[in-house]
């Protein structure tokens, strides 16, 4: 589990630290990928592998779900941007990534770079990006958490999928 936010900087090949808590647990390689706003994600390939296993499934030509998505327009494009908008990435002992480029100037990373963790991944932000989120983004109680979970799912007895 990802936790915290730290500053930290491309350094001249290229290279993000970061750092050795987050090399743990992202291993030897990762999974950078385009996010919904003005960041990256860059997963380890364990929680990569379970996005990708319930895409290939929502997918498969074999089933009546896979075909109506085959058809499905919205999805399509969505397949197209997510798996093109994305690399793997070899994680180093000291825990840096080389961010691809073509990644970096989809939202402007050049240098300086805000590393907020999201649980089970990692979002690469340019500070100026970080710093104009809407407040209603960055602050979540407990009533508002409960929109996210699914009926009938209890989250506090470890029940949680």
């Amino acid at each position: 589990m990802f936790r915290g936010t730290h500053s930290t900087k491309i350094d001249s090949k290229g290279r993000l630290l970061l750092g050795a808590k987050y090399k743990e647990e992202l291993g030897d390689k990762a999974i950078v990928v385009r996010g919904e706003g003005p960041y990256l994600k860059v997963f380890p390939l364990g929680h990569y592998a379970k996005i990708e296993q319930w895409l290939r499934a929502a997918s498969d030509l074999d089933t009546e779900i896979g075909m109506r998505m085959f058809f499905d327009a919205k999805f399509q494009s969505y397949l197209e941007n997510f798996y093109s908008n994305q690399a793997e990435v070899d994680v180093d002992e000291q825990g840096r990534i080389v961010v691809p480029k073509f990644l970096c100037e989809q939202i402007g990373l050049v240098s300086d770079v805000i590393v907020r963790a999201a649980g089970n991944h990692l979002r690469l932000w340019t500070p100026k990006d970080h710093y104009q989120r809407p407040d209603n983004e960055t602050t979540l109680n407990a009533q508002g958490f409960q929109e996210f979970i699914p009926p009938n799912e209890d989250v506090t007895a470890g029940g949680g999928k």
